[in-house]
């Protein structure tokens, strides 16, 4: 399975994008940019404190990390196993947010076949002490009923100064820019 432009726009609503190094809510926080991504993930996430990038350079820093790491454990995760484009856009949502593809519940109840035990555990697990339940909602209507939302604008957030915490969101509508990057629909 591959990424779409559709896949990485679903991902891209949920996470949202800062086009400049902002903290993290962790403790202690962390130095983060783009759609989240971190010195962890082999970025100088620093080069963009201070210096927003585009949209684009945001979009395909996150689409590089998609391709390197979160969709080879979706894969293997479901190897064997044929995703539509809306499966794939929720577990790579559910993956880039929680790590946890392959060892979660509802991945193997659902290769098993029981689809009430897959959409319970999706739905009510992995909560994040109840801030991701919506979330989690929104990727098990899209998983198992092909629903998508019906505005996918992903928020661009601004950076505050001194601070360096996002604020202020901005609805933008990044399908055209991953189509031109990626090519397809």
């Amino acid at each position: 399975m591959r990424l779409t432009p559709r896949v990485v726009a679903y991902t891209s609503h949920e996470e949202g994008i800062a086009r400049e190094a902002y903290l993290d809510s962790a403790q202690p926080p962390v130095w983060t940019w783009s759609m989240g991504l971190t010195a962890a993930a082999g970025i100088n996430v620093l080069q963009y404190r201070n210096r927003p990038a585009p949209i684009e350079v945001c979009l395909n820093a996150a689409i590089e990390r998609l391709n390197a790491a979160y969709l080879p454990n979706v894969n293997r995760a479901f190897a064997g196993h044929a995703l539509n484009d809306a499966q794939l856009a929720a577990a790579v949502s559910f993956e880039w947010n929680t790590d946890a593809i392959g060892r979660a519940d509802w991945v193997h109840h659902w290769i098993a076949g029981n689809m009430a035990a897959a959409r319970r555990d999706l739905t009510f697990n992995y909560l994040g002490g109840g801030q991701l339940a919506d979330r989690r909602k929104r990727e098990a209507a899209l998983f198992f009923d092909n629903t998508w939302p019906a505005d996918m604008h992903c928020p661009v957030w601004q950076v505050s100064h001194p601070g360096y915490r996002p604020y202020k969101p901005v609805a933008t509508d990044v399908m055209p820019i991953l189509q031109s990057i990626m090519g397809g629909a």
